[in-house]
C-alpha cells in the first residue's frame, strides 16, 4: 500500500526492494512503505539530508550529503554494518544480501558476505564512475567505457562479453545484466527466462530519442518508434501500424508520437487522461510529455493540453499565441513565443514557473521535474527552479550551447563541438558524462536514465531553430565538405545540395523556415 502523499509534496527519487519501496522527498528525508519483517522499512530517526537510497532484498541504503551511508533492515550477511572507514561516498547499490558504495576517489566498496563473493571486489579496480548491484552480483562501469562484473555467475551474469567497450551505463537484474553502448546500442548478457536479455530488434539509425520515468523511445531514420523499459502500463508497447513519426515525447508512463500528418498517438497509462489525445487535435508541430500531462504545439501558435490538472499544467494560459515551442516539467509547463520570451504556468512549489525577470533571446526551452531551462540565442544557459541538487546552477563559462535537456534533477547541454556538460543530480552518474564522449547530435533526460545518440563519424552538424530561420554550424574541420539538405528519411532518400554555400568558411548556414513548413534534416558530405 501506498502511503498517503500530501498535496504539494515533491519526491526526488525512488527505489523499489524485494518487497519495500523507498522514496526521497525535496527536503531530504526518506519515506517507506512494504514489508517491515527485517526493519527495512523502519526509516531510522532524525535521518536528515539524504541525497540518494537504494533497496536490497531485505534492507535499506541512504547516501547523505556529508558523503556518509545509513543502513537498516536485515543484516545476517552483514549487509547493514556500513564499514567503519568508509570514506567520502557518491553513489550507492543494494542487492539482495549486499552493499556497494562507491568513493570519491572512484574506487569501490562492498559489503555483505553472502556466499557467492558479492563482498569480493575485484584486485586494482580504480576508475569506476557508476555501480550496480543486482540479486548475487554486481557490476562496475570504469571511466575507460569498459565493464567488470563479480559475485555468482550461475547463469553467466558476471561474464561480461569479450572486446566489450564504449559503454555509458550499467544496470542489472536478479540474474541478468545490461549495458548501453556509446553508439546507441545495448548489450545483455546472463539469464533469459523472461526474455529480458532480448536487446530490442533492428535498433539502427537511430535520429531521436525520449526518456521517460523509467522506460525509453527511439525514432528511427525510417520514422519507426522502438521502446524498451518499464511496460507496467503499456508506456513501451508502441501502436501497431505506427508509421510516419517525425517527433517523440516520454512522460512518467505514457508515450506520444508526432507523425508526419500533423495527428498525434498516445499509448500507456491514463489515470489522468494523458494518453486520450482531443479528438479535434489536428495540425501538430510539436510535443511533449509530463509526468501525467500531454502538449501540443499547432502551425498557428496555439497550445493544447490534457490530462492531469492537479497544478494547473494543464491550463493554457488565455490568449497564448505565436508558440514556436513546448516543454513540460513533472508539475509545470513552459512555452516558448516567437518574440523570444518564455512563458510558465502550473505548479510553482520551487519557482519553476517564475521565469526570470529580463529573459529573452530564448530559442529553446526544457523542463525538470520541478526546475526549468532555457537556451538563449548567444549559446548560454538559464535556468531557475528547484536547485536541491544543484540542477538549476549552471557552470560558470557555459557557451557554444545548441540543445538542453532537463531530467528529474539533472541538466544535460550539448555544445556545437558535439560534447556534452551535465550537472546535478548523480545517482547512479547521471550528471558523470563518459570520457571522450564526441559527435552528439541529440540528448534526452529521463527519471533515472540519460539518452544519447552520436552520428559516429565527424564533422558533427549542429542544428538549432529561432522564430525565423535554421541554424545549420559545423566545425572548423569541415570546410570543403558541401551541406545537403532533404525533408524526409524515408527510402529512398534524395539529398539536394544547399542553394548557397558561399559562407562555408564561416561554419554556419541560415535557411528561412516559416512555421509549419515541416522538417529538414541536414549532413555534410566530402566530395
Amino acid at each position: 500500500m501506498i502511503p498517503y502523499v500530501q498535496p504539494g509534496t515533491s519526491y526526488q527519487a525512488i527505489a523499489a526492494g524485494g518487497s519495500h519501496n523507498l522514496a526521497l522527498k525535496s527536503n531530504g528525508s526518506v519515506v517507506a512503505w512494504g514489508s517491515n519483517r527485517s526493519g527495512e522499512s523502519s526509516v531510522p530517526s532524525g535521518l536528515p539530508g539524504v541525497l540518494a537510497v537504494a533497496a536490497g532484498g531485505y534492507h535499506s541504503l541512504a547516501l547523505k550529503s556529508n558523503g556518509t551511508v545509513v543502513a537498516w533492515g536485515l543484516n545476517s550477511y552483514g549487509q547493514s554494518t556500513v564499514p567503519s572507514n568508509l570514506g567520502r561516498v557518491i553513489a550507492i547499490a543494494a542487492g539482495n544480501y549486499h552493499s556497494l558504495a562507491l568513493a570519491s576517489n572512484e574506487t569501490v566498496v562492498a559489503w555483505g558476505n553472502y556466499p557467492f563473493g558479492m563482498n569480493t571486489v575485484p584486485a586494482n579496480l580504480t576508475g569506476v564512475v557508476a555501480i550496480a548491484a543486482g540479486g548475487n552480483h554486481s557490476l562496475a562501469l570504469k571511466s575507460d567505457g569498459t565493464v567488470v562484473g563479480w559475485g555468482d555467475n550461475f547463469y553467466g551474469e558476471t561474464t561480461v562479453p569479450a572486446n566489450l567497450t564504449g559503454i555509458i551505463a550499467i544496470s542489472v537484474g536478479f540474474g541478468h545484466s545490461l549495458v548501453l553502448q556509446s553508439d546507441g546500442t545495448l548489450v545483455a548478457w546472463g539469464a533469459n527466462s523472461a526474455s529480458q536479455t532480448m536487446v530490442p530488434a533492428n535498433l539502427t539509425g537511430v535520429i531521436a530519442v525520449a526518456a521517460g520515468g523509467f522506460h525509453g523511445l527511439a525514432l528511427q531514420s525510417d520514422l519507426t518508434v522502438v521502446a524498451w523499459g518499464d511496460n507496467c502500463c503499456g508506456e513501451s508497447t508502441v501502436p501497431t501500424n505506427l508509421a510516419g513519426v517525425i517527433a517523440i515525447a516520454a512522460g512518467g508512463l505514457h508515450s506520444l508520437a508526432l507523425q508526419s500528418d500533423g495527428t498525434v498517438v498516445a499509448w500507456g497509462t491514463n489515470g489522468s487522461g494523458q494518453s486520450t489525445v482531443p479528438a479535434t487535435l489536428t495540425n501538430v508541430v510539436a510535443i511533449a510529455a509530463g509526468y501525467y500531462s500531454s502538449l501540443a504545439l499547432q502551425s498557428d501558435g496555439t497550445v493544447v493540453a490534457w490530462g492531469d490538472n492537479s497544478s494547473g499544467q494543464s491550463t493554457v494560459p488565455a490568449n497564448l499565441t505565436g508558440v514556436i515551442a513546448i516543454a513540460a516539467g513533472g508539475h509545470h509547463s513552459l512555452a516558448l513565443q516567437s518574440d523570444g520570451t518564455v512563458l510558465a504556468w502550473g505548479n510553482n512549489s520551487s519557482g519553476e514557473s517564475t521565469v526570470p525577470a529580463n529573459l529573452n533571446g530564448v530559442i529553446a526551452i526544457a523542463a525538470g521535474y520541478d526546475f526549468s531551462l532555457a537556451l538563449r540565442s548567444d549559446g548560454t544557459v538559464a535556468a531557475w527552479g528547484s536547485n536541491f541538487h544543484g540542477q538549476s546552477t549552471v557552470p560558470a563559462n557555459l557557451t557554444g550551447v545548441i540543445a538542453i535537456a532537463a531530467g528529474v534533477g539533472q541538466s544535460l547541454a550539448l555544445r556545437c563541438d558535439g560534447t556534452v556538460v551535465a550537472w546535478g543530480y548523480n545517482a547512479n552518474g547521471l550528471s558523470t558524462v563518459p570520457p571522450n564522449l564526441t559527435g552528439v547530435i541529440a540528448l534526452a533526460a529521463g527519471g533515472s536514465n540519460l539518452a544519447l545518440v552520436g552520428i559516429g563519424l565527424p564533422p558533427a552538424l549542429c542544428i538549432s531553430l529561432t522564430s525565423t530561420n535554421i541554424q545549420v554550424a559545423w566545425p572548423a574541420a569541415a570546410v570543403g565538405y558541401r551541406l545537403e539538405v532533404t525533408a524526409a528519411l524515408s527510402p529512398p532518400v534524395a539529398w539536394n545540395p544547399v542553394a548557397s554555400i558561399a559562407n562555408l568558411f564561416s561554419n554556419r548556414y541560415e535557411l528561412p523556415l516559416p512555421l509549419g513548413s515541416g522538417a529538414q534534416f541536414f549532413r555534410l558530405v566530402n566530395p
